[in-house]
């Protein structure tokens, strides 16, 4: 059981589209072709992965921007609410969408955004103080 591997696979009517998007919102990582025409991935040194393909007219997906979400988490900083705004500034200029305003959590700021696709995402900035 130990070469088992968790990933994320996003359907999308334009993978390269959203994992070019991707790429940009995790930090410039690179683009790579998958199994055929219709599917590319992301994979961090890790080895962690996510994976964009085009589902055939049969498949298409019925939950779709619902069964899951990626969260963006960045580090801790003294001021989450001036580091989201910039990054969900960044986002927006990218083709991202806001779903609303950031907010507090605990012992930080979340904000969900919108990808290209509709589907929703979550970024996440701790503050440095602790509750």
């Amino acid at each position: 059981m130990s070469n088992i591997k968790a990933t994320c696979v996003i359907a999308s009517n334009a993978p390269l589209e959203l994992a070019k998007f991707y790429a940009q919102v995790l930090g410039g990582m690179s683009v790579l072709s998958g199994q055929n025409k219709n599917h590319y991935f992301l994979r961090n040194k890790d080895g962690f992965s996510i994976d964009f393909y085009k589902p055939s007219q049969k498949l298409q997906p019925a939950l779709q921007g619902k069964a899951i979400s990626i969260c963006i988490k960045l580090n801790a900083n003294s001021r989450p609410f001036f580091k989201i705004k910039e990054l969900s500034t960044y986002l927006v200029r990218r083709g991202a969408s806001l779903r609303g305003a950031p907010r507090s959590c605990g012992n930080g700021v979340e904000l969900w955004l919108s990808d290209p696709d509709g589907n929703g995402f979550l970024i996440y900035v701790p503050g440095l103080e602790t509750c």
